[in-house]
Formats: structure tokens, C-alpha cells, sequence
């Protein structure tokens, strides 16, 4: 039998008022599922899409998409940072999303993969002034996106990369007065497969193809120099060892959401690919780094800081390798973030247990190398999943080091909320799994407009111009996929 329950199963786990999953498996799915996934979340509100190509060429296991919430938790944005009114309120929710999610556990087939009954969503970066005391500034906050959207889909479609299987789940609470009916649940999820089977017709994508986009910046270049700047004072004066300041890059952009990530997907694969299709604005990001990952209770954080491009050939690729593992600035700058991941792993996970395991190897991507460690632990008891995310919250990478100072320091340089920008994106689940990544390469869609935001790791001996040119470099990524949209008209 293909489905997970039989008809007398299904109608008992009404009568017992759980909250239970119900769902199809297709052991060999002999078509690409993503084309239809792309489709699906393009017509569908509180829809996403959720891939990974890793190393540049490997996928990733799952391939995800879901759709139609059941279950929202949303903290929607402070008019300013520093309304303490509403600032407590946020808190207080912020708070209470753990009990929230441990309400919505799901009886389910352990052969599940791990993030069925998972909520999915983002998180802001601007939640760690739930957690910390940081924010003194008034800012403005142009996107007005909520600080926090999670929520549980009530179908999920998830293939399976390695053993090509497909499941087509859905989510059922309890408290529902009326069962549907379950012949109306086995057409419903053998339409899924079926629409799935039909082939997409996508329009060709000439690459090369691009129209120039007129771009702006929420900071002058000479401000962002002297920002720069007055950052490397800070660091003379012994506050910090490394913060990272960012600028958001704006343009015109009346295309879909999904035109942007079927181009991002070719031009820049990474290990986090993701569309959201929200009310009123759109998420399209290829980001190369987990933020915090929790399976079984082993917690893993994974420091990237260090960048060479892409080689031409084999030889000149293994030139910039060794120009990079040579270059103490990206080395000590890596290194920093090395401990400063160890320590945040240390806050949540037994002593005995932190564990690097790697150190300063290699991964090469579509255009770009990185320097990547990995760090390990396993979770302390009575620590929540929320804890185990605000531990490594938000990156090192996209903060600095000592974390609350650099923030602070942020918070002064910068005249906007960063919103979901260097927060993290990804699923929770009320069974303690988790997996997140950080909000990088990403733009934002909204009322005709194009954002993507970029920062770079400033230190001592930091060049203020190469710095500035690194976060025009990083947002490229996505206005160059823009400009292909456009140059194809999609």
C-alpha cells in the first residue's frame, strides 16, 4: 500500500484528536520534481521551495516544498527599535514561540524524513534584541517584513535525492469537527503526484542575456568608507577584534519571484537554495552557510570566512587554493570566527562534547572557494530548540567578534533595520531537529522592488575600498540573476 493509513486508521486518528500526518510514498518518482515545485509555490501563498546543491555540483538529499499553512506564528515588525512598549511585546512572544511549537507534535511514521511536521520560515536578524540589550538608535525600516514568520504547511512534498523517493504528506490538527473525507484525501494527494508527472513548459534562458539594472544604495560610498573606518578604530581601541557593516542595494524589478530563483539556481547553486512566496513580498536566496543545524541532539555550527574565485582551469583553480590558505588576514579573520563558533556551541552543548571537526579545508563552489571549519556538540539537557538557535544567533559571520560588542557597533553604523538579512531561514521541528541557514545572497521582493543586502568582515589591517567593493562583489550574485531575468524577459 502506497498510503500510510487505511481508511478505519485514518477515521480513528480523528476520533483521538491528534495531530497526525497522513501521506503517500512513491518509492522510484522517475521525474524532476522541482520544475512543479517552483509552479506550486509561485501560485500559493505561505509556500516555499527548499533545495541544496552542495560543493557546487552535489545535490543536497531533500528537495522541499509545501504550502497552505495550518499553523502561523508571526511577530510582526517594531515601528522603531526603540519603542520599549512594543519592544517588551515582541519579547514576550518571541518567548513563547518554544511552547508554541512543542504544541504541534505530530503522530508520525518514523520513516519520515526529519522535517515532516517541521514549521518553516524565517527568522530576523533583529531578534537578538529580544535576547540582548543592544538596540539605542532610532531606525528606519524600509521593507517592513515581519521580525518572524514560522509556519507549518499543510502539504509538504519532499524527494528524496539518494534513494529518489517522494512523499506527499499531509498535515492534520486536532480539534477538527469533521473529518474529510478519506476517498477526498487519496484523489487529493494522487492529484499531487500526477501534476508532478506533467512536464513544465519553462522558457529557454540565454545567460548571457541581460539588461543593466539602475541600482541604489541605502548609503553613500563615502559614508560607508568612513563607517568602515571608524570600525577599525573601534578595533584599535580594543572593543572589538572584527564587526561586519552591510549596505542595501535597491532596484526596480516587476518579474516573479520565481523567474529570479530559476536563474539564481543555474548562475549560483549553494548548499541553501530557497523561494518563499509570503503576503506582499517574496524570499529568493542561495546561501553557502548553515547558521545552526540540530539532528538527534548533535548541534553543528559551520564557520565560512575566506573567499577566492573560481580558477579557469585546474592549475590556476589550485593557485587561488593556496593563495587563500596562505593569507593571514582570511586565515586569523577564520580563525576568530573558528572560536567564536566553539564558544557559541559551548553556551548549549556538554563541555566533553565540543568538538572541531574540520579545520580550515576547502569548499569550491560554482564561482567561489571558501574556507570552512565544523563544529560540534551535543545538546546539553532541558535546552530548547529555540536556545539551541539563539546560542549561535545571530553569525559570526555576519556580525563580528566579541559578538554583543559588534552588534552594538552595528547598530550605531548602520541607519536601517537589517530585517531578515543576516537572520536565518530554514525548519524547526517540534521533535527538537532543526536545520538553519544564514540569510545571505538573498534578495527581497516587494511592491515592484528588488533589495539584497551585503556585508564584509572589517579587521585591523582592513583595506576600506577593498572592503566596500567586497559587499558590492557578494550582491552581485543576485542583480546579476536579475539582470538575466530582465535580459530574458521572464
Amino acid at each position: 500500500m502506497n498510503f500510510s493509513h487505511t481508511k478505519n486508521q485514518y477515521l480513528t486518528s480523528f476520533k483521538n484528536k491528534n495531530n497526525f500526518i497522513f501521506f503517500k510514498k512513491i518509492k522510484k518518482f522517475k521525474s524532476d520534481p522541482i520544475p512543479e515545485f517552483i509552479n506550486i509555490v509561485e501560485n500559493n501563498n505561505f509556500s516555499f521551495l527548499y533545495e541544496s546543491v552542495e560543493k557546487g555540483k552535489e545535490k543536497g538529499r531533500y528537495s522541499i516544498c509545501g504550502y497552505n499553512t495550518i499553523k502561523t506564528i508571526q511577530i510582526n515588525n517594531r515601528k522603531k527599535a526603540k519603542e520599549k512598549k512594543l519592544s517588551s511585546t515582541n519579547k514576550n512572544a518571541f518567548l513563547k514561540i518554544d511552547r508554541t511549537i512543542s504544541k504541534y507534535k505530530f503522530l508520525k511514521d518514523k520513516k519520515l524524513p526529519p522535517m515532516a511536521g517541521a514549521f518553516f520560515g524565517y527568522i530576523s536578524y533583529e531578534n537578538i534584541y529580544n535576547i540582548e540589550d543592544i538596540s539605542k538608535f532610532k531606525k528606519k525600516n524600509t521593507l517592513m517584513t515581519p521580525e518572524l514568520i514560522l509556519f507549518i504547511p499543510q502539504i509538504l512534498i519532499v524527494y528524496d535525492n539518494v534513494s529518489n523517493s517522494l512523499y506527499i504528506l499531509k498535515h492534520f490538527l486536532s480539534g477538527v469537527k469533521k473529518a474529510q473525507e478519506y476517498e477526498q484525501v487519496l484523489n487529493e494527494l494522487n492529484d499531487i503526484e500526477n501534476n508532478l508527472y506533467k512536464k513544465v513548459n519553462n522558457q529557454a534562458i540565454n545567460l548571457d542575456k541581460k539588461k543593466r539594472l539602475k541600482i541604489k544604495s541605502n548609503i553613500t560610498k563615502s559614508k560607508f568608507i568612513n563607517n568602515i573606518k571608524k570600525a577599525k578604530k573601534y578595533i584599535k581601541a580594543g572593543d572589538i577584534f572584527q564587526v561586519v557593516p552591510s549596505q542595501r542595494f535597491e532596484t526596480n524589478f516587476k518579474s516573479k519571484g520565481s523567474s529570479l530563483y530559476k536563474v539564481l539556481r543555474l548562475t549560483n547553486p549553494s548548499p541553501f537554495m530557497y523561494y518563499f512566496n509570503l503576503p506582499n513580498f517574496q524570499i529568493v536566496g542561495s546561501s553557502p552557510e548553515i547558521l545552526v543545524r540540530l539532528r538527534s541532539d548533535l548541534i553543528t555550527l559551520r564557520p565560512i570566512a575566506g573567499t577566492r574565485p573560481r580558477g579557469k582551469n585546474i592549475k590556476q583553480d589550485r593557485k587561488y587554493e593556496l593563495d587563500l590558505l596562505s593569507d593571514e588576514k582570511e586565515t586569523s579573520e577564520h580563525l576568530m570566527l573558528l572560536d567564536l563558533g566553539r564558544n557559541d556551541v559551548g553556551k548549549v552543548a556538554k563541555k566533553s562534547t565540543v568538538s572541531v571537526t574540520a579545520k580550515f579545508i576547502i569548499e569550491k563552489y560554482s564561482h567561489v572557494m571558501h574556507l570552512v571549519s565544523n563544529v560540534t556538540g551535543k545538546l546539553k539537557k532541558n535546552i530548547s530548540t529555540i536556545e539551541a538557535l539563539m546560542a549561535g544567533f545571530p553569525a559570526g559571520t555576519v556580525s563580528g567578534a566579541p559578538k554583543i560588542r559588534a552588534m552594538q557597533i552595528i547598530d550605531e553604523l548602520e541607519s536601517e533595520v537589517r530585517g531578515i538579512y543576516a537572520g536565518g531561514i530554514g525548519y524547526i521541528s517540534p521533535d527538537g531537529d532543526m536545520d538553519t541557514c544564514i540569510v545571505l545572497r538573498t534578495g527581497i521582493i516587494t511592491k515592484n522592488k528588488l533589495y539584497v543586502q551585503a556585508g564584509g568582515g572589517v579587521v585591523y589591517d582592513s583595506d576600506p575600498e577593498l572592503e566596500y567593493m567586497e559587499t558590492v562583489n557578494k550582491a552581485k550574485a543576485v542583480l546579476n540573476a536579475a539582470e538575466i531575468v530582465l535580459g530574458n524577459n521572464l
